[in-house]
């Protein structure tokens, strides 16, 4: 019999939005083997980890994932992740305010009764993995989390050093620094939103940030209707 082959390794990445939680196995080429989405718990963060943590134990069990192992497991969530602690803090939901979400999936993993690092159908040497369920967990902001996929394999792959800029209804900024991330003190390093541009302060940058009040989504879509001319057969006019 021919020796069998090792199965190229898998990782579990995590989008944790306000909306939505969506969870995929990513392979080594950086594409979704599968995915599963559910609509954000705002009843109790350990609810949501819970949640969390069932989406992660359904994908180590499904199908898709063969007999690959799993060798992490990354979050991407949008809103600050305190360096010190990977404690999180998410904007808009309610007792979202340094939670220890790391923590709590990990106890919530080691009393799932699987070991989400191997498959199923193979037992694990526990001198080899420890006494843990879960293998290496990463936290990091949106912005970061999306600066990190460019220099894997997007835009800026093999790149040492990268910044993502993201323009929307909020400016935010994920910065690599020799191929990791570059946090900033209290995980403020990527809010961009609070550059000022100019030396003029106006009342408004206060409460969303200089830079986030001049050229944000919202508004740029002023920009637009205070440079509207009034016509009505215009790009424009068709718009509003």
């Amino acid at each position: 019999d021919q020796p069998q082959t090792q199965a190229s390794p898998l990782v579990i990445a995590i989008q944790f939005d306000q909306p939505k939680i969506v969870a995929a196995l990513i392979n080594e080429q950086g594409r979704a083997v599968e995915e599963r989405e559910i609509a954000t718990p705002r009843r109790t963060t350990r609810g949501a980890a819970a949640e969390v943590t069932k989406m992660i134990v359904a994908l180590a069990v499904s199908q898709s994932r063969a007999r690959n192992h799993i060798n992490a497991i990354g979050f991407s969530v949008s809103g600050l992740v305190d360096p010190p602690t990977g404690r999180v803090s998410i904007p808009g939901l309610k007792g979202w305010t340094r939670v220890a979400l790391r923590q709590m999936i990990e106890e919530e993993l080691n009393g799932a009764g699987i070991d989400v690092r191997v498959p199923p159908d193979e037992k694990r040497a526990r001198a080899k993995y420890g006494d843990s369920a879960f293998p290496a967990m990463v936290i990091n902001s949106r912005a970061a989390a999306m600066a990190a996929g460019e220099a894997w394999v997007g835009a800026a792959r093999g790149k040492n050093n990268v910044v993502y800029l993201s323009i929307g209804e909020d400016i935010e900024a994920g910065i690599i620094v020799d191929r990791r991330v570059a946090p900033g003190a209290g995980g403020m390093a990527g809010a961009a939103g609070w550059f000022a541009p100019g030396e003029n302060f106006k009342r408004e940058f206060e409460s969303r940030g200089c830079l986030t009040a001049e050229v944000a989504g919202g508004a740029l879509k002023r920009r637009v209707v205070e440079g509207w001319d009034g016509r009505a057969k215009s790009m424009i006019g068709n718009l509003i």
